[in-house]
């Protein structure tokens, strides 16, 4: 029990850490083996911290950069990325998982700058005495993390024997350098791991947490390691994504991970609980649809009782094909046919997929991978409908602007080419009373596209709206008829504001060249503008900051481009956030550009795997497939030919004949070729 611990029996000396959040102190305890004879650490007590509770433990190896001397007078190094450093913000680790809010205690070791490279092991026992003996530490609840250099030896202390690792209740390593011995220890000991890597590292290019989560597989362990690369970060990953606490990148994040992992459980008798997915949805739309007004894939209510989803992933399984992000998986995505304002006809089907911290494992409480369908249905009635349109959604003019040209957009259906499918466009402004809630919205004056005397008349999709001058919101109905009488219309909504923007955009395009995505802008005029961080998402929600162009200033057109060179195949979308000299953002509106570089995405489903691997192929890319099954020597073992004709190919391979062991799956198609692993058991 808590009460009857001893205290360490060496010197442990606390103070308070001037300049930082006042939960955060500095500690020394004495050492026989640090090179100065102790060692130096931070440690941090969640607001909630209490006499009565107990809480669980993180424990923190920094990476070379945060190394100090042998004197501790560089301590504050440690505060410079990771966990330290959102703690010195002012950052809390406490989080609400089951209605209850639980926090975490921490702890941050130093090493000296001689053995920062090889983290000795002595580091991690020290912090793990001094936690239980000096702290409301809970035994089962130890967690060991770090990044870089730390990430290795995260690696080289759970992998070193089985009493190292039985301290533990989790690992979660991120961009780790290349340390490790026996990652059986780290299975047979029932550690959880999440490991986190960019797959544009350039520091440690190798993806070395994923081969080492294989290696842990590849021992049969009670809980399978998860491992999560992004193909688009670069090695500091763990400050972008792995303590990423506001779940932007991923949900749930590594500490309400934590929250729900405990050496206590028996992950092969106790009832944890399989995800519960959204039940099968169907949609039936008798019109055709425009696609803004695609339903969303909304897979936010799936639950797991003991809310420990670790990973969503949606598939197209039929019908016209739609783009779907596939570098990140968030549970609510937008479908996009390669940006065509309305959708095909077709009935449009999609699977869901979900996955707990337990992933493949399956046991007699039920499967830890759960799928749930969708299908969305459109249909014409005979054979043509009214023409899909597209006004141009929403834009906001400043205190200057007062008038710009709009082109409306529009599909017919039933009509091969879209070409003579119309007789007719109008653009109108709606009355103020048709919306007694807008707060503008006087009559203004509807000229000729690219003129200021001529006035609007219908027949044209082209129109210059002129003398928005009062403050307020105004609309207006773009329309489109086609051959067969049929007519279909969108809104235009222009707010002005009594403000100068400090960037007015002239245009904000995108398209793609080859194996990158080019992103052009201009602005008409610039106040106190600083620079443009150029913001990428595979699913129009959750957006990562890619790069930044510093503005240039200026009261004429000013031209920007930018090259996303690391795109992945398919549908990106885009944006801008402009950042004043002050600090104050505005973002730009949202853009997307389909990219047709080659490439695949391949996914295998279990790994481990015992018998049938199911193997997920998306991607551009079509034609005959090569695909070979080779054991680490390269001996390949089974060689078969695939046939790709659309985005996505799911096939399954008996594996059940294969030696158990690690494998690799070569795939080749055209002139794409992609290598995984898979654990044979």
């Amino acid at each position: 029990l808590f009460t009857m611990r001893k205290f360490l029996g060496i010197a442990v000396c606390l103070s308070m850490t001037f300049g930082v959040n006042a939960q955060l102190t500095t500690g020394s305890v004495a050492s026989s083996n640090s090179p100065g004879g102790t060692t130096y650490f931070y440690q941090y007590k969640p607001p909630h911290y209490n006499n009565t509770d107990l809480f669980p433990l993180i424990i923190s190896l920094h990476g070379v950069g945060q190394a100090g001397n042998a004197n501790g007078s560089e301590l504050g190094n440690v505060l410079g990325d990771g966990i330290p450093f959102l703690l010195s913000q002012g950052k809390q680790l406490e989080f609400t998982w089951e209605n209850k809010t639980e926090g975490f205690v921490f702890l941050a070791p130093q090493t000296d700058r001689g053995p920062v490279n090889d983290w000795p092991t002595y580091y991690v026992d020290e912090m793990i005495a001094y936690g239980i003996a000096n702290l409301r530490v809970d035994p089962s609840r130890v967690f060991l993390t770090g990044f870089s250099a730390g990430g290795g030896g995260v690696w080289k202390y759970a992998t070193s024997s089985t009493t190292a690792a039985s301290k533990l209740a989790g690992i979660s390593p991120a961009s780790s350098s290349d340390l490790g011995t026996t990652y059986c220890n780290i299975a047979s000991s029932k550690v959880a791991v999440w490991t986190f890597h960019g797959g544009s590292d350039g520091v440690i290019p190798s993806p070395t947490d994923h081969y080492k989560a294989v290696a842990v597989n590849g021992c049969s362990p009670l809980i399978p390691a998860v491992d999560t690369i992004i193909a688009n970060e670069s090695h500091n990953i763990y400050n972008s994504v792995d303590y990423d606490l506001t779940n932007t990148s991923h949900y749930p994040n590594v500490f309400q991970w934590m929250l729900k992992v405990n050496r206590n459980i028996d992950v092969d008798n106790d009832a944890i609980p399989v995800p519960v997915v959204t039940g099968a949805l169907s949609y039936t739309y008798a019109e055709p649809l425009k696609t803004k007004d695609f339903p969303f894939l909304d897979g936010s209510k799936s639950t797991d009782a003991d809310d420990i989803i670790m990973d969503y992933l949606w598939y197209q399984t039929g019908g016209p094909t739609v783009n779907l992000p596939t570098s990140i998986r968030p549970q609510t995505i937008v479908a996009d046919p390669s940006n065509n304002i309305g959708m095909a006809p077709g009935n449009y089907t999609f699977l869901f997929r979900v996955k707990d911290y337990l992933t493949s494992k399956v046991n007699n409480k039920g499967d830890h991978t759960q799928f749930a369908s969708v299908n969305v249905n459109v249909t014409m009635a005979n054979g043509h409908a009214a023409p899909a349109t597209d006004a141009g959604g929403s834009v906001i003019y400043d205190v200057n602007r007062t008038s710009q040209g709009f082109i409306g957009r529009a599909q017919a259906y039933g009509c091969p080419g879209n070409v003579g499918c119309f007789t007719g466009y109008n653009w109108v402004q709606l009355p103020r009373n048709a919306d007694p809630n807008l707060d503008g919205g006087q009559p203004v004056s509807l000229y000729a596209f690219g003129s200021s005397t001529t006035l609007y008349s219908a027949g044209a999709g082209e129109v210059n709206i002129a003398n928005v001058t009062q403050a307020g919101t105004y609309r207006f109905q773009y329309s489109a008829t086609n051959q067969f009488g049929e007519t279909g219309s969108d809104i235009l909504t222009i707010t002005k504001l009594t403000a100068l923007l400090p960037v007015n955009y002239a245009y904000f395009n995108g398209e793609n060249d080859g194996n990158k995505n080019v992103l052009s802008w201009a602005t008409t005029s610039e106040v106190n503008s600083a620079r443009f961080d150029v913001q990428r998402s595979t699913d129009g929600v959750n957006f990562t900051a890619i790069g930044s162009v510093t503005a240039k200033g200026g009261s004429t057109t000013t031209t920007y481009t930018f090259d996303d060179n690391n795109a992945a195949p398919g549908l990106t979308y885009y944006r801008l956030s402009q950042v004043d000299k002050d600090g104050k953002s505005a973002l730009s509106k949202t853009i997307s550009v389909t990219s047709r570089k080659t490439g695949l995405y391949i996914e295998k489903y279990p790994n481990p795997v015992h018998d049938n691997l199911t193997v997920t192929i998306q991607g551009i890319a079509n034609g005959t497939m090569h695909v070979i099954i080779a054991d680490m020597q390269g001996k390949a073992i089974i060689q078969e030919q695939w046939q790709k004709d659309q985005t996505l190919l799911r096939k399954v391979v008996n594996v059940g004949a294969l030696q158990n062991g690690v494998y690799q799956m070569i795939v080749t198609v055209g002139g794409d070729k992609q290598v995984s692993s898979f654990v044979k058991y």
